[in-house]
């Protein structure tokens, strides 16, 4: 029998997911909740590319919590409405709904306590299960990781670097108001008038956070170093958008995660995300035409390696809706409460850490 499946959200990433659904034989899409007026109304299968399926989209959300479903593929943008979206994930894990996110909760207490005992009892009175998701955080740069430590043992530091050559990448949501390309690199700050930046900050060092819960490592803290930027040398056309000469095409944030024993200069883990609009920037480390990211595993013994994600369309969102539409049997099978996807055989401080 095919799970039923509500998706939630079409944009990059919700897009892929939608027309995935609609593909599948193993998913049955129930209902649609969508964001932008012109698609209101309009049959799913169409708003994918695909046949009619009988299912309108909606921007009603009481409409999609009076549904039937095993699953919400939920895939909002989350900057600038983090709050509104827990509100709509607890409503949802209360009506009884499992759901995957792809914009949150991977490992949500690093900065808000309390949040996981607020999804927590969402999904325990709604026998519901919570479970976040990506491919960076959500994969790459926790999972993965955690799983080549497998091979040790002993280990001493954990690197990972993400490359990205951004010049294909046609969403100027993403490439400018997430991660601010095109600012001036006085503008580039951690603040409320950057809401994609704040975001970021809050997102991306949960694949450290997470790191740490699956090696059961004593976690102490993350330090977010200040962005390197590189500007732009001439003015750029991207599919994005434009790029003047002078502001930001080049940005590199790096994440320490520190164990209560580590000196201030030796972290345990260091977490590198390196973007780029202009070949050849100072500092930048070259993707060479690929969704890159090199893994490097300290220890007894050196563990290395590098996986390159390519994609004629997409080698960034397709693959995170692959890895939501992949969760799915585990969250329906899960028990109620929040989800966080284990790895077998891990190193650990400890063998009787295990779980």
């Amino acid at each position: 029998m095919a799970y039923r499946i509500v998706q939630w959200a079409t944009g990059s990433v919700g897009m892929w997911s939608l027309k995935e659904i609609v593909r599948n034989p193993d998913l049955e899409l129930v209902g649609l909740r969508v964001y932008q007026p012109d698609k209101v109304g309009r049959d799913a299968g169409e708003i994918a590319g695909a046949d009619p399926v009988g299912v309108t989209a909606t921007n009603s959300t009481a409409d999609i919590l009076s549904l039937d479903c095993e699953v919400v593929l939920h895939c909002p943008q989350a900057f600038g409405q983090m709050e509104q979206m827990t509100d709509d994930v607890v409503a949802l894990l209360e009506s009884g709904k499992n759901v995957i996110s792809v914009s949150d909760y991977i490992s949500p207490d690093l900065w808000r306590p309390g949040l996981v005992d607020r999804l927590d009892a969402a999904a325990r009175r709604g026998g519901a299960t919570i479970h976040g998701t990506g491919i960076d955080p959500g994969f790459l740069c926790d999972r993965l990781p955690a799983t080549l430590t497998g091979l040790s043992t002993h280990v001493d530091h954990i690197h990972m670097t993400e490359i990205a050559d951004l010049r294909n990448h046609p969403n100027p949501s993403m490439i400018m108001d997430l991660l601010g390309f095109g600012l001036d690199p006085s503008e580039f700050t951690i603040d409320p008038a950057n809401p994609g930046l704040v975001y970021c900050s809050l997102m991306f060092p949960q694949a450290l956070h997470a790191l740490f819960h699956l090696l059961r490592v004593p976690f102490d803290r993350i330090e977010i170093a200040e962005p390197q930027l590189a500007v732009a040398t001439r003015d750029l056309a991207v599919a994005a958008g434009y790029v003047a000469t002078g502001t930001v095409a080049g940005i590199t944030w790096i994440f320490k995660g520190f164990r209560p024993s580590d000196p201030p200069d030796a972290p345990f883990a260091t977490h590198q995300w390196s973007w780029y609009l202009e070949d050849g920037l100072p500092g930048m480390p070259d993707a060479e035409g690929h969704y890159r990211i090199r893994l490097d595993v300290l220890g007894t013994p050196d563990v290395r390696t590098v996986v390159d994600i390519d994609h004629p369309e997409d080698p960034f969102f397709m693959p995170t809706a692959g890895a939501a539409i992949r969760a799915i049997p585990e969250v329906v099978a899960a028990a109620p409460g929040h989800l966080t996807a284990p790895v077998f055989g891990a190193w650990r401080p400890r063998l009787d850490s295990a779980p």
